[in-house]
């Protein structure tokens, strides 16, 4: 059977490495054929149409070329419960089956049909995936929110250098970095100090 493992993590400073490690053991023990691995640094937050992950996701579905698609966890589609489903109904549609590991849920039984359970699951989970992003989202705000009222200072400090303008002096270092290149390998790319590379990685 062939599988498409898809891992996101939302911060560069995080990796997918266990993601990937997790999934392909999976994928051995059930003698999947692991045709492509797709990966992001992203929030999960996007739409569907601006989150190229998915789309390559959907591309390889629509193209017929995978059976089961393999996530650690809900999550990593998406923190939009609408658009997480619609990816489920996509590939339920198209007879493609979703493996989320820390569940170990199926949302199709090996005859291709609806697992009801793994699917009811599913939901529940992507659900729950929506509820932590505005409880997150709420947390940041509150913080905030006593910060000021305690009178700190919100924001960029004066007399820094924008950060848009930053980034846009350090292109390769950027480009470096969102493919995944490591801060020592970018700064021999890029030319620069190690101090610079990690500043960049702050900030995408």
């Amino acid at each position: 059977m062939k599988a498409v493992i898809l891992a996101r993590v939302s911060k560069n400073q995080q990796d997918f490495e266990r993601q990937l490690f997790e999934l392909k053991n999976v994928a051995a023990s059930r003698n999947y054929n692991i045709i492509e691995e797709v990966v992001s640094k992203q929030t999960g937050d996007k739409a569907n149409g601006n989150r190229p992950d998915i789309q390559r996701l959907l591309s390889l579905a629509e193209a017929g070329a995978m059976q089961t698609v393999m996530v650690s966890e809900v999550s990593r589609l998406g923190r939009k419960t609408f658009e997480i489903l619609r990816v489920l109904e996509i590939l339920t549609e198209k007879g493609i089956n979703i493996y989320v590991h820390n569940f170990k849920i199926d949302t199709l039984l090996t005859d291709g049909k609806r697992n009801p359970v793994g699917q009811l699951l599913f939901m529940f989970l992507s659900e729950r995936a929506r509820a932590e992003q505005e409880d997150r989202t709420e947390r940041i705000k509150s913080g905030i929110e006593q910060a000021r009222r305690a009178g700190k200072h919100i924001g960029r400090k004066e007399g820094k250098e924008d950060e848009k303008v930053f980034l846009k002096r350090h292109k390769k270092v950027v480009a470096s970095l969102q493919l995944g290149n490591s801060i020592r390998a970018t700064m021999k790319v890029a030319g620069v100090a190690m101090a610079t590379v990690q500043k960049v990685k702050k900030l995408i």
